[in-house]
């Protein structure tokens, strides 16, 4: 039985929602377009402009306890409605420093966004992380000086947790524009699971057979 390229590469990320993080390997988007391309899954775009988030975002822990900062505390934390943008603050490094940690409702393969980190001066850049696995073999994944440029990625294990992290004993202060999330609904990976697993039963069996008659 021949499986084509369509059908293992839904079934390995269905695999992947029972498989350990640390066997997670990432690849890295510096297009948005090419992002777009390379997901699996039907996008969700976040972006900020309500407090009614994406029901896809269960819950986000801020890593800044103020509510603003900058001079004359002109950086709003938190979702900024009027601007339509993400914003905090991080400092030190995952995972024993302050870090935004997004938890996600369904398991998610891929994400990307349009991230400002040069809005409150020089700071130690961003390294970002899914299910604790870091997401880049960049070290900053986010150089400190990014303005409006777009990082995304996807993983060959599906994650529910994505952590922004500083990348060094200092802090940075970083804005996220439009977070897009590519996730895959439960009704949906658990047919694909059951295809994997009948797959791989199918050719055991051929193998098993082949073997028999040699």
């Amino acid at each position: 039985m021949k499986l084509t390229t369509g059908f293992l590469s839904a079934a390995t990320l269905a695999l992947s929602a029972w498989a350990p993080s640390t066997m997670a390997a990432f690849t890295e988007y510096l297009s948005y377009t090419d992002w777009q391309n390379a997901i699996n899954y039907t996008q969700i775009t976040e972006n900020f402009n309500d407090l009614d988030l994406e029901p896809i975002i269960s819950s986000i822990s801020l890593a800044e306890t103020a509510s603003c900062v900058g001079t004359g505390c002109s950086i709003p934390i938190g979702v900024n409605t009027a601007a339509g943008i993400f914003t905090d603050r991080v400092s030190g490094t995952y995972p024993n420093g302050d870090e935004t940690v997004f938890s996600f409702s369904e398991k998610v393969e891929a994400i990307g966004g349009f991230w400002d980190t040069d809005i409150n001066g020089g700071g130690v850049a961003l390294n970002l992380y899914a299910d604790g696995v870091l997401v880049s073999t960049m070290t900053p994944t986010i150089p400190s000086t990014a303005t409006g440029s777009f990082f995304g990625f996807t993983s060959t294990v599906l994650f529910d947790e994505f952590v922004i992290a500083g990348n060094g004993s200092g802090v940075e202060t970083y804005s996220l524009v439009d977070m897009h999330v590519s996730a895959v609904p439960i009704p949906a990976a658990l047919p694909l699971f059951l295809s994997a697993l009948l797959g791989v039963g199918i050719i055991g069996r051929r193998k098993r057979s082949s073997a028999v008659a040699a």
